[in-house]
């Protein structure tokens, strides 16, 4: 694996854990009552998952173009 890949492996891994921590937060939030701080952890839990999907499609790509040129 080159360091290209790990570091897009690791900046996923980072994204995905936000994304976990954000949905908990959320939850936690709506159980309390609250719903003014969980709207803002919905949008931000859609950006980090859009920002992860980009990465995934970025990775997708990369891999698919690298076996072009095998």
């Amino acid at each position: 694996m080159s360091a290209a890949h790990r570091t897009l492996a690791h900046m996923a891994a980072s994204n995905l854990i936000t994304v976990v921590r954000l949905f908990d937060g959320f939850k936690l939030c709506m159980t309390a009552g609250d719903f003014l701080v969980p709207l803002i952890a919905l949008r931000s839990l859609f950006e980090h998952i859009a920002a992860l999907h980009s990465v995934r499609s970025e990775e997708h790509t990369s891999e698919l173009q690298s076996l072009r040129h095998l």
